[in-house]
């Protein structure tokens, strides 16, 4: 466990909350109590190709609440009965109270820890999501500043992948709408002060590989693990969040001619085959219309979500008004990274081909074209796909570590580096 000795007076550091990505928390039902995610069991092979975690597409009621809750960030996976043990978000843990950090409950905070992981459900939208945030980091605020008047209070954020778009989105509209925060009606709390920013491989861009999964399914254990199915990780609007949108034509032809087709129409969806417009798809689906609805339903779910996920993204490529946190980039650009697809017709229809598919590496011009240096996930770009204001507030050179999208925040050097920017005195003049 890396370990760097402090070099600020612990009285006079702030509470760090760290902000897991997709899939980084344990969700479980909320009647049964079991853990339907997030121990290692169910990560290894998802039942029902996980439509057990799958979210309604057509709301059930208003006020119907989901059945699962998120219990905490993710630590470790315990796989095949615990002979392994794969480390998630415990190293991170492990590491800053190694180095004086006291680790609390952010459902129950305290004065007397400075140290939080924030748990959520990963598959809802994800400003609901910054909301939840909200009402926590305000009630930890309320913990800590017993007296000491009315100062924002101070914190400092960990955000791993999604967890940047919560943080960023967070600091500079709190928990407003989209469509409230591109009219110029919101602007970040005026309780808190996000002094410190650290993003751990971060997609601030958006992601093709999002569209290869929603589009094929993931699998969590290479190999040997079983699929979670696409059309489930559809009905998770934090998934469509990630879409690539800081990209124009994400597409190209079998030739690698650039392609004008819109992602974010969901026409475009259905006269390509894309996700639970397949064939295969659909045939899965026709058992279980109280999850993904009709044809009708699902076009209409889409449109929603994606005209959402792109005011959500147009909202994060602003400056706005009152701005004052500093940044801190740890990044990857170890190797070939999805930057563009490749849309082709073929005897039955249309296919995907993306970066890491045997047959597009068999074609080197071709996969040149639509790959990018970055972490597996994101490109590069879109690692650094921040606005002018957040680019001007990165308080040190971005560090790069060798590692992929999801391991590289458990390599000591980010351990280390991570420590050494949260010990960093602020830029003079925040």
């Amino acid at each position: 466990m890396p370990v760097v000795a402090p070099r600020v007076d612990v009285a006079s550091r702030v509470p760090v909350v760290l902000v897991p990505g997709i899939t980084g928390s344990v969700l479980r039902d909320q009647e049964t109590g079991e853990v339907l995610w997030g121990r290692g069991p169910e990560v290894l092979a998802p039942k029902d190709g996980g439509y057990l975690l799958a979210r309604p597409i057509v709301p059930v009621g208003a006020d119907a609440p989901d059945r699962l809750e998120a219990v905490e960030a993710i630590e470790q996976l315990r796989l095949f009965g615990g002979l392994v043990r794969k480390p998630v978000y415990g190293p991170v843990l492990e590491t800053l109270v190694a180095n004086g950090w006291v680790l609390g409950d952010l459902d129950a905070p305290d004065e007397g820890a400075d140290l939080y992981a924030f748990a959520y459900d990963w598959r809802q939208d994800n400003v609901q999501t910054v909301g939840e945030l909200l009402v926590r980091l305000r009630a930890l605020a309320r913990a800590h500043q017993r007296g000491a008047g009315d100062a924002p209070f101070a914190i400092d954020l960990i955000c791993q992948s999604n967890g940047a778009h919560i943080c960023r989105y967070l600091t500079k509209y709190g928990d407003a709408e989209p469509e409230d925060a591109l009219a110029g009606r919101a602007e970040s709390p005026s309780e808190l002060r996000i002094r410190k920013m650290v993003l751990v491989g971060t997609s601030n861009g958006g992601s093709v590989r999002i569209l290869r999964e929603v589009h094929r399914g993931r699998r969590y254990v290479p190999l040997i693990g079983r699929t979670m199915q696409p059309e489930t990780l559809f009905t998770f609007p934090a998934i469509l969040q990630d879409l690539p949108a800081f990209l124009p034509e994400p597409f190209v032809d079998g030739r690698g001619r650039r392609l004008d087709i819109d992602l974010f129409d969901a026409e475009t969806w259905q006269a390509y085959g894309l996700s639970v417009f397949s064939d295969e798809a659909r045939d899965r689906m026709a058992s279980r219309p109280d999850l993904f609805g009709t044809e009708a339903d699902r076009v209409d779910y889409l449109r929603r979500n994606l005209q959402r996920a792109r005011r959500f993204h147009d909202a994060l490529s602003r400056d706005v008004a009152r701005f004052d946190t500093a940044y801190y980039l740890l990044q990857s650009g170890y190797g070939s990274s999805p930057e563009r697809a490749v849309l082709r017709s073929v005897a039955d229809g249309y296919e995907l081909l993306f970066t890491g598919d045997e047959e597009l590496e068999q074609d080197p011009y071709l996969h040149h074209l639509v790959s990018s240096p970055g972490d597996g996930h994101a490109t590069y770009d879109s690692q650094r796909a921040l606005s002018p204001q957040e680019l001007r507030a990165l308080a040190a050179p971005a560090y790069l570590v060798d590692g992929s999208h999801f391991e590289m925040i458990l390599d000591p050097a980010t351990l280390r580096r991570m420590v050494d920017f949260l010990h960093m005195p602020l830029p003079s003049g925040r």
